[in-house]
């Protein structure tokens, strides 16, 4: 499990089984559980994305809100 540090999305091309995105080079699975770094700190998020290439990954948090990653957003694994 990486060690806390935030990161930012990486898209990989996987080849025949299309793009994913990897976070600290391990891949994030739609469900996975990540944090997303706001202005009021680490916030719990469950990820989703269309695997559309120019689709915007995002989170869903809280009470079904959803955040939307740009290239830019700084997230962690969940820390234990």
């Amino acid at each position: 499990m990486p060690d806390g540090k935030g990161d930012q999305l990486e898209l990989r091309d996987e080849g025949a089984s299309g793009y994913r995105h990897y976070l600290n080079d391990q891949a994030v699975h739609a469900g996975s559980f990540l944090q997303v770094l706001t202005e009021d700190g680490w916030v719990d998020g469950r990820y989703e994305w269309s695997f559309m290439v120019l689709a915007k990954p995002y989170l869903v948090i809280g009470d079904g809100q959803t955040v939307v990653l740009d290239d830019d957003a700084w997230l962690r694994w969940p820390v234990t």
